[in-house]
């Protein structure tokens, strides 16, 4: 499906294998990372359940509050980067900016993520004292 819908930016249709090989590898890498990070916070060493359904549900929910507060350049950056799994250059190529200029926005969206993830942590705990 990701490859029918990007179809239309294959410009050298000699690539065709390569252009799917890229797009498999990319979906791969992905499923892998998710399959990765929900084995890690459900078990803790001794098998332990770490965190529930509903905190995860919670995390999410904090994580998207976070991303609509950031400028929408560097939230579609992060979203297509880190969410979706394009590369740099196909984010570039889809947005007409420099492969530097989208770097500089996934640096920045990062930084502020963590700043307003840190702070409304903060902001949480104190407010339960």
């Amino acid at each position: 499906m990701i490859a029918f819908s990007k179809f239309d930016k294959l410009e050298d249709p000699n690539k065709f294998l390569y252009f799917l090989f890229g797009i498999a590898t990319r979906v791969l890498s992905n499923q892998q990372k998710k399959r990765q990070y929900s084995a890690l916070s459900e078990m803790d060493a001794n098998g332990l359940v770490v965190e529930s359904v509903a905190e995860r549900s919670a995390d999410a929910e904090r994580l998207y509050k976070a991303l609509s507060l950031l400028p929408p350049e560097q939230r579609e950056a992060i979203i297509l980067f880190e969410i979706v799994g394009f590369s740099v250059r196909e984010i570039a190529g889809y947005q007409k900016r420099s492969e530097e200029s989208i770097r500089q926005q996934l640096s920045r969206g990062r930084k502020k993520l963590l700043d307003l993830l840190t702070e409304k942590a903060i902001l949480k705990s104190l407010s339960y004292e």
